[in-house]
């Protein structure tokens, strides 16, 4: 009996060792200025653990009493590189900083959720979370954070939204990808171009076996002469896009013509939206 029960409890052990690397690989609240309380931090993590399951992206909330010296940008992108957040190729997801030291929230965004979350988006999401942060609810400045971003994922990226890169200037548009009726249209519409053009080529092919042949021979000829082609003119215009001066408080923009998502390059060598606020 004694040998079964220590059997047993070495078991489950073994499960629980097993069990904590799992645990520790999806903690997304990550509170290092102590701001919140344990149920508080646990209610954090269930509502992002629903958010990674529905939105097929990251969330994670950052607290920290010690910026080391960094603006809370640095911070932020840096935790989020360092920590291999984001899901995908793309490193897609966001973060949501509260700065103690810096005195200042931040959003940091990557991969796909830079284009849901643009400049104009990040700005409501602070104009909401402004009272929880300036009364010192800090809890509840992140779960606002987190029921107003998935709110716009579940509104879709904004028509006409493009990417501006202020360290490049380099400006990239966001493509609709079309839906399921449309895109079975467009493949009935090249199926019958195809059809058109393989039935064309059919009859220009379709030649009988006793037909005229052409005696080439007898009536061709070839005369080759040198020449050469100069180069008289030629017109390169480019165009420099000025380059907005931020440190994280708000995006920029850089003349696309519709809702902005302001990119930067980060310490790590990811590509980051994101903006700040001060409380």
């Amino acid at each position: 009996m004694k040998k079964r029960l220590a059997r047993l409890l070495c078991c489950l052990g073994l499960a629980l060792l097993a069990a904590l690397p799992c645990a520790a690989a999806d903690q997304r609240v990550f509170d290092q200025a102590g701001l919140f309380t344990a149920q508080q931090a646990q209610q954090l993590e269930s509502t992002i653990a629903e958010l990674r399951t529905s939105t097929g992206m990251d969330w994670a909330i950052l607290t920290v009493s010690d910026a080391g010296g960094k603006t809370s940008r640095q911070v932020a992108d840096d935790f989020y590189d360092q920590n291999g957040l984001g899901t995908g190729s793309q490193h897609s997801g966001a973060l949501f900083l509260i700065d103690m030291d810096n005195r200042q929230a931040y959003i940091t965004t990557g991969g796909s959720t830079i284009d849901y979350l643009t400049d104009a988006r990040q700005s409501e999401i602070f104009d909401k979370c402004a009272s929880g942060l300036s009364s010192g609810d800090y809890a509840g400045a992140a779960g606002t954070f987190l029921s107003e971003a998935a709110g716009f994922v579940a509104q879709g990226v904004p028509s006409g939204q493009y990417q501006y890169n202020e360290d490049t200037g380099k400006v990239t548009r966001h493509r609709q990808l079309p839906g399921a009726g449309e895109t079975a249209l467009f493949a009935a519409a090249a199926a019958a171009v195809a059809l058109v053009f393989r039935a064309g080529v059919s009859h220009g092919y379709s030649i009988k076996a006793n037909a005229y042949v052409y005696p080439f021979l007898d009536r061709s000829k070839a005369a080759f002469s040198a020449k050469t082609d100069d180069l008289l003119g030629r017109s390169v215009t480019t165009r420099i896009i000025p380059r907005i001066n931020s440190n994280g408080g708000g995006g920029g923009m850089g003349g696309g013509g519709g809702p902005v998502s302001t990119t930067h390059m980060s310490g790590g060598g990811q590509v980051h939206g994101g903006s700040g606020r001060g409380f």
